[in-house]
């Protein structure tokens, strides 16, 4: 009896050393859910000329199959940014192509799409614009996951995955949407975090936030681990956001912009959805199907997101990073067909988690899944129908491929958190254990 009970001494002294959270080496259970050190390049190896030759061949991949021209959306940022730098209102300039073509952005983001729109010619404007958002994106995405060397034996659905990042991203930089540099500025961000720099960290998620408002989840999540100096970077980056625009169009101005933008925000938080899980359902004749998994989706993701902030660390941190996107995408009103590029950089992930797990099941059966339901988000141009309207029910693919991607996430982080706690147990009921 004595002989099959756990270590109390060892077990209570591992306690001791990590403060409470348990070393990454310790399985809590048979199906290896349990987490390793992560697959992410340095900022050394990301500058690797093998990485940027990958960049090389992805941009133009990019180009020559993405849609040419300016797109849909590049206008109204141009528009928005120039009617800034002019001292026009850019909420009230833009309106007047329609309420879905109205400039809904900071002052910050006006004014850098106000140089980019000086840009002369426009096409020098546009690749310059997609330029920046490839390079974000792929230094966002080495930043967290290898693709050459050291990431073991590569299989099938590791490449399937990687293709449907590549064919996220190509779309969503068809249509000039910035999202991609969004996720790529976030991930950097994250990081940094990661590496214990958590001024530039705070610094970063904070001008990307008021960039475009989707890191906020991370930006808030990370603060509840109250660190000193990414508050401070996170405060300094919001100063900067607001401020640098004053050199260029004043004091008084800059400022009655922002109120202008605060107020459009706050009456546009609950606009009409789109692509998120409650209008897609709709659509299909389940209204109360989707709002019944609107309301358990919101009602779970905050309580896991936040209170699993701090158990960070390692591969962890891929399954967190997955479970606020994909949370994300399914209640935000503003989720469309382009924004799912912010999910993109999960698919690699995943894959790569799966790839180097030591459990057949994980390898065999949940990294195959994992690469179709990446592909299902990813080929929706493919598919039947109007795939470029986000209310096309062919589209729904996208939401199906995304709850898919918070369910699995989600059992991950329920299970590491439940971890420390039946190790604790066992710690107790070992210690009532009497030998002989």
């Amino acid at each position: 009896m004595k002989g099959n009970s756990p270590d109390k001494t060892t077990g209570q002294r591992l306690l001791k050393e990590s403060n409470g959270a348990l070393p990454l080496n310790i399985r809590f259970n048979p199906a290896h859910f349990s987490v390793g050190e992560g697959n992410w390049c340095s900022w050394r190896e990301v500058f690797k000329a093998k990485n940027w030759l990958i960049f090389i061949i992805i941009f133009a991949l990019g180009s020559l199959f993405g849609i040419s021209g300016v797109g849909p959306v590049l206008p109204n940022y141009f528009l928005g940014g120039i009617s800034f730098l002019h001292h026009l209102n850019p909420y009230e300039v833009t309106l007047q192509n329609g309420p879905a073509n109205q400039f809904k952005y900071s002052p910050f983001f006006a004014l850098l799409f106000g140089f980019l729109a000086n840009i002369s010619p426009i096409f020098l404007s546009i690749l310059v614009f997609k330029i920046l958002n490839y390079i974000l994106f792929f230094t966002g995405l080495l930043r967290w996951q290898r693709l050459t060397g050291k990431s073991g034996k590569a299989t099938y659905y590791f490449y399937l995955a990687l293709f449907a990042v590549l064919a996220d991203l190509i779309l969503s930089l068809s249509v000039n949407q910035v999202n991609a540099a969004i996720i790529g500025l976030a991930l950097i961000g994250l990081a940094e975090f990661r590496d214990r720099r958590f001024f530039i960290s705070g610094f970063i998620l904070m001008v990307a936030t008021v960039l475009k408002v989707y890191p906020l989840i991370f930006l808030v999540g990370l603060a509840f681990l109250f660190k000193k100096k990414y508050w401070l970077g996170a405060f300094l980056g919001g100063v900067f956001s607001f401020s640098y625009p004053i050199i260029f169009v004043g004091w008084e101005y800059n400022l009655q912009t922002h109120i202008q933008w605060f107020d459009l925000v706050a009456h546009n938080a609950n606009g009409n959805g789109v692509l998120d899980i409650a209008s897609a359902f709709e659509r299909l004749n389940l209204k109360d199907f989707g709002l019944a998994l609107r309301a358990l989706i919101l009602i779970c993701s905050f309580p896991i997101f936040f209170v699993f902030v701090p158990f960070l660390r390692g591969d962890k941190w891929y399954f967190w990073i997955t479970f606020g996107i994909a949370g994300l995408l399914l209640l935000s009103p503003r989720t469309e067909i382009f924004t799912y590029v912010l999910l993109a950089p999960s698919y690699a992930f995943l894959a790569s988690w799966c790839l180097r797990s030591h459990d057949k099941n994980i390898k065999s059966y949940l990294g195959p899944f994992l690469a179709f339901l990446s592909l299902m988000i990813s080929m929706s141009p493919f598919y039947p129908g109007e795939w470029w309207r986000s209310e096309a029910p062919c589209e729904t693919a996208r939401v199906l491929g995304a709850l898919g991607f918070w369910i699995i996430s989600g059992i991950v982080l329920l299970r590491v958190m439940s971890g420390p706690f039946q190790h604790r147990f066992a710690l107790a009921s070992s210690h009532k254990r009497k030998p002989g």
